[in-house]
């Protein structure tokens, strides 16, 4: 193996390159917004390109790979295809991902979902590995997660596998809705979208997530009844997905999720006790900070998993 990996975590706002080593460790990484709707892939080649020359890799000689996680269901890894990107963002007419990168680098490309390469980061280099079945489980605006099932990355027939978030939970409120607009599901009831949205409709004002939390850690009694509310509809279908899958471990991942967790962990946990199957399963804070899909982007080329996705 050659010893550098370029890695691209495609976001919906905001897009990240870096330059890893042969071991999963950070060289060099940029950051920028996309502020197009359509994805800017000039900057994210000039942005390799630049890396690359500021460290004296020659990309030709030096690196192995590129690796891509991207913030959609329905990723095709062996086709290139993103079958919802339209969800986060789009691509120029006729694009495919993957001729791309290889006809401008030269180099063997791997693209994957985003929590599905948090996924693998966690089991080659984080909180899974030596375990056979595990979630990595995102709350921010919305909710998702990247299964890990008898050791390998399920996927799905669509390759939608994960998108927990729209399991549906409840029809008795209309008026709070996932970032599809729909109403009933997961989502829509216990991300950071639907804490600000039932705040509203409790007392009549608009305020963030992060707020919400903030006021909720200095004992707000409004913040903290909402965060409330919250947690039984978080911990209802945390249990669904333990049924489910009966992983041994969950990794948390997304802003909302690791700081509202020592807010409503206790009561979250009363729920999964009472409902689950599994009522010690095991929650772990990721290790990686923002970085676990770009880890696992990386750990595409350096483990090129796909003989073990089903």
């Amino acid at each position: 193996m050659k010893k550098y990996i370029i890695a691209i975590d495609m976001g919906g706002t905001h897009i990240r390159t870096a330059i890893f080593d042969k071991d999963s460790r950070i060289l060099s990484l940029e950051s920028f917004h996309n502020s197009h709707s359509i994805v800017d892939i000039k900057k994210i080649k000039d942005s390799i390109r630049a890396q690359s020359n500021n460290l004296a890799i020659d990309i030709n000689r030096d690196v192995d790979g590129i690796g891509i996680a991207i913030a959609s269901p329905g990723v095709n890894p062996a086709t290139g295809k993103v079958n919802w990107n339209k969800l986060t963002f789009t691509f120029p007419k006729n694009f495919n991902i993957l001729n791309e990168f290889r006809k401008e680098f030269k180099k063997p490309v791997f693209i994957e979902n985003d929590l599905n390469s948090a996924a693998l980061a966690e089991l080659y280099v984080g909180n899974l590995q030596g375990k056979k079945n595990g979630l990595v489980i995102t709350v921010s605006t919305g909710i998702g997660a990247g299964i890990i099932s008898n050791g390998f990355l399920l996927r799905g027939s669509n390759y939608t596998a994960g998108e927990i978030g729209h399991m549906f939970i409840n029809d008795n409120d209309k008026e709070l809705v996932c970032n599809r607009g729909d109403f009933g599901c997961w989502e829509a009831f216990a991300s950071a979208k639907s804490t600000e949205q039932r705040y509203y409709k409790k007392y009549k004002k608009q305020i963030s997530a992060k707020e919400i939390i903030k006021l909720a850690q200095k004992g707000n009694k409004k913040a903290l009844s909402v965060l409330k509310d919250i947690s039984f509809w978080f911990g209802l279908g945390l249990s669904n997905i333990i049924n489910i899958l009966d992983p041994e471990v969950i990794v948390m991942y997304g802003n909302f999720f690791l700081n509202s967790w020592p807010l409503f962990k206790k009561d979250v946990l009363k729920i999964i006790q009472k409902r689950s199957f599994n009522p010690s399963i095991k929650f772990k804070r990721t290790k990686f900070g923002d970085n676990g899909s770009l880890i696992g982007a990386a750990n595409l080329v350096i483990h090129k998993p796909y003989e073990t996705i089903v």
